[in-house]
């Protein structure tokens, strides 16, 4: 026997130098245009400078500006792969210059965590699981860990979406779906040597700030989904949308509520401002850039009724009742996990259903619901 194996400080040894620990770990599939994107490097940033202070985190241009990297401290990986003066400026610039700006190199980065939310499967363009199929086998080329975090996969329909999420799995070190239906439409998809494994959703790891603010128990946050109308089943689906958010503000108002905007992504601002123009009066709009003060803000308020996947989850997750409607499976599984599958309504749900749903968790039921709500959390 070697006598590195006769202790465990040998072994611990022996592995640190076969499984040498990362030092520059990318993070892909995040941006700042998603507030909930955001939140899942947010909760990715502050999981692994607990357990690896020692690693320095990356993204790329597509995250957002340089003030939304610095506040989550992150480096910004730029790209060589690509010929021209770009790729010759960066392979003559000494690396203690790229360290003073915060940018690294591709050929630098040792691990790569993908947090993409939802973004393989036949609802998605096929270019981009195509594009990350080929980058996630160069990176596993180059003996680079690839891991897909807890994320919503599927359906596999589609033959290019099929043959694409088997070429990433295949590449990937692990891949983590986030729902058994997820789960389930992986492994149909996968190659047979892939490791694909079920977590739920971790940004309710995340616990925003305290604030000496008082509490809201009459606010309802309304977040609005432009997916919601993008992947509709048709337009008379997507017309229904604006309607069912009408509904549920006048459902809230009417039980003495007072509902209030709050933006969850860039890409819903068409469908807030179609949404105010079909009010009478318009909502007031809180606008808050920081995803942890959205949380924070979430978590004081007394309702949430909306379609964005995070903001749900940032309710959920601190005890507050929320009612949705969804536009993919993922939504039906938040609600199966936080036992409230009832209050998960079709998009042509109509005003008495709204109407009921916020009578039962505003009225004498709310302390039931809200219990529940915070076992199964706590159990998540």
């Amino acid at each position: 026997m070697p006598s590195w194996e006769k202790s465990p400080e040998g072994l611990a040894m022996a592995r640190a130098v076969l499984y040498p620990k990362p030092k520059l770990i990318e993070i892909t599939g995040t941006s700042t245009r998603n507030k909930g994107a955001e939140l899942m490097l947010a909760a990715i940033g502050a999981r692994l400078r607990e357990r690896h202070p020692e690693a320095e985190l990356a993204v790329d241009f597509s995250f957002g500006a340089y003030r939304c990297r610095a506040r989550h401290g992150l480096l910004l990986k730029a790209e060589i792969a690509r010929p021209g003066r770009s790729r010759l400026a960066l392979g003559l610039m000494p690396r203690s210059f790229r360290a003073a700006l915060g940018m690294v190199r591709d050929d630098e980065v040792d691990a790569v965590l993908d947090a993409s939310g939802y973004a393989f499967g036949d609802p998605h363009p096929l270019a981009r699981s195509q594009a990350f199929a080929r980058q996630a086998e160069a990176w596993a080329v180059r003996g680079r860990p690839v891991i897909l975090l807890p994320q919503a996969l599927g359906p596999f329909e589609q033959a290019g979406h099929r043959a694409a999420f088997r070429r990433i799995s295949e590449a990937a070190r692990v891949v983590f779906a986030r729902d058994a239906e997820s789960f389930a439409h992986a492994k149909g998809a996968a190659g047979p040597a892939a490791d694909i494994r079920l977590a739920p959703d971790f940004t309710n790891l995340l616990e925003p700030p305290k604030s000496t603010e008082a509490s809201a128990p009459k606010r309802v946050c309304i977040v609005p989904n432009q997916r919601m109308l993008d992947h509709a089943e048709d337009e008379r689906a997507a017309r229904q949308y604006v309607g069912w958010l009408q509904h549920a503000v006048r459902a809230s108002a009417q039980a003495g509520l007072e509902p209030t905007l709050l933006p969850h992504g860039e890409d819903d601002e068409g469908l807030i401002r179609a949404l105010q123009a079909a009010l009478d009066p318009p909502l007031p709009v809180m606008r808050i850039d920081d995803p942890m003060e959205i949380k924070r803000f979430i978590g004081a308020s007394g309702l949430l009724i909306g379609s964005r996947y995070h903001a749900l989850v940032s309710a959920l997750s601190q005890g507050v009742p929320a009612i949705a409607t969804s536009w993919a499976h993922k939504y039906e599984a938040l609600f199966d996990d936080y036992a409230m599958r009832q209050f998960l309504l079709p998009v042509s749900a109509g005003p008495e259903a709204l109407a009921g749903c916020v009578a039962r968790v505003t009225g004498d039921g709310r302390a039931e619901v809200a219990r529940r709500v915070r076992e199964q959390g706590a159990a998540l």
